[in-house]
């Protein structure tokens, strides 16, 4: 057999081959390498996650209520888990190099997965992103609660602890109660329940009122045949207010400014106002009808009168504006909310009965109402009956409608009230509109407030009064 070898041109070729993909595939190769230097073991990957989750449980105060809100960055420097003693030296890349232990583990948490993702990353390229969940500001006698459903029960919670989370749809609930405590096992009174230990059931019997924090938030504008979920970011009291004007925008809900004052939140009652003896409550219970809008109003006030049933002392209480009415059902329309079981959240800690009978709600000013927030922006809530809200103060929500309503005394069977709660100390803009309507001196939406019997404007709340005084007198 003749054997032939190759050639020297032939051999020449093939290293010449070889060179050019050295030359190509090295860089490649090394980049890999360089690439790899810093990543860590599965092993490694799941320690540094678990470390860097028992610490923000740990330390939630540090974060300024904005603990598990959507979108939340930490940066935590692997040096404070080191520190903390939930993570241990030396600790090893792939390659078994220790890494660079002031790098930081970001941490970003997903309510979409009711959970954090951790990423080590440069301590330079970390920027934390707050999204603060506003701390529920308890009025003087209001109850924290948690719903145990071991025990079927409310139960006092613990106020300086993580017992909401809006995240995982649990909304914070307080709660009213007597002061006496009756003769039924169990009962106690409002001293008791106050002094009691986190964990102390609440008997139904003692609770007067069950109030749902809504925190505040801002929202983006949107166009109502296509945003669901609505976005919504919570924001704290001291950011600065975003005012946008057009769809892609973002406005701080106009709920959270109420007189003038900037809002962390409000309170919002769980159910529709029912009647025990005259006296308004907040309980799972037969709907206070065949009311008209003046009394609503009148009712709705008097929780905070001088020696008022319900301990309720320097805040105010009111029908809920058609802001705020707005406000607990843009969070039920986002990430935040489920509207199912006819509750906000699809479960006890939301506001029930929305979508059931109507509501009285109190107009605000027509710069609000003409944002359109309230009625067109979200489809589900329009319907053919709806109207514009600047025409009356006097409207009602619910049956998936805004309407008018143009008479402060006709009573209907189908329309109720919900009650309000903000930490203001006054009740002069919802007491005064009560008290003109019911005397005839007339309110202006659409100029700087009250007029006088003569038709002419008043400016200020005194001269609003002395009307009044000429009325009654």
């Amino acid at each position: 057999m003749d054997k032939k070898g190759f050639t020297l041109i032939e051999l020449l070729a093939v290293v010449t081959l070889i060179a050019l993909i050295s030359i190509i595939a090295i860089p490649k190769i090394t980049n890999s390498i360089l690439k790899k230097k810093d990543e860590l073991s599965e092993v490694n990957q799941k320690l540094l996650a678990s470390a860097a989750d028992t610490y923000l449980e740990n330390n939630q105060s540090l974060y300024n209520n904005s603990y598990e809100s959507n979108g939340s960055t930490y940066c935590i420097p692997v040096q404070a888990l080191i520190d903390n003693g939930i993570l241990e030296k030396p600790f090893k890349n792939i390659n078994g190099k220790e890494i660079d232990y002031t790098d930081k583990v970001k941490a970003t948490y997903q309510a979409e997965y009711n959970g954090f993702s951790y990423e080590l990353v440069n301590k330079n390229s970390c920027t934390e992103i707050i999204q603060y969940v506003s701390r529920p500001q308890l009025a003087e006698n209001m109850i924290p609660v948690i719903y145990d459903s071991d025990k079927n029960s409310w139960v006092k919670a613990d106020e300086n602890s993580h017992w909401y989370n809006y995240s995982e749809k649990k909304w914070a609930n307080a709660v009213v109660v007597n002061e006496y405590k009756s003769t039924e096992q169990n009962s106690k009174s409002r001293y008791e329940y106050k002094e009691s230990k986190p964990g102390t059931p609440v008997l139904e019997s003692d609770i007067l009122g069950i109030f749902v924090w809504i925190p505040r938030f801002r929202y983006e504008l949107f166009n109502s045949n296509t945003q669901t979920p609505i976005n919504i970011v919570f924001e704290d009291v001291g950011t600065t207010k975003s005012e946008g004007k057009t769809v892609g925008q973002w406005l701080t809900h106009p709920a959270f400014t109420y007189n003038n004052n900037e809002l962390s939140g409000i309170w919002v009652g769980k159910y529709e106002t029912s009647n025990q003896n005259d006296n308004p409550t907040i309980k799972n219970q037969t709907a206070w009808t065949n009311i008209d809008y003046a009394t609503a109003n009148k009712k709705a006030t008097s929780m905070t009168n001088e020696n008022n049933i319900y301990g309720l002392r320097n805040v105010n209480t009111h029908m809920t504006r058609n802001s705020e009415w707005g406000a607990a059902a843009y969070l039920t329309n986002s990430i935040y909310g489920n509207l199912s079981n006819n509750s906000s959240t699809g479960n006890i800690t939301g506001i029930y009965n929305m979508q059931g009978n109507k509501e009285f709600v109190l107009l605000d000013n027509q710069d609000e109402n003409s944002l359109g927030y309230a009625l067109n922006e979200t489809k589900n809530w329009t319907t053919n009956n709806s109207y514009t809200t600047n025409e009356n103060i006097y409207l009602t929500r619910g049956n998936n409608s805004i309407y008018n309503y143009n008479n402060s005394k006709v009573m209907d069977s189908s329309t109720t009230f919900r009650i309000a709660l903000t930490n203001l100390d006054s009740q002069d803009d919802s007491k005064i509109r009560f008290l003109l309507m019911a005397k005839d001196v007339s309110y202006d939406n659409t100029s700087t407030g009250f007029k006088d019997s003569n038709g002419n404007n008043v400016t200020d709340v005194q001269t609003a009064l002395d009307e009044l005084y000429k009325k009654f007198n």
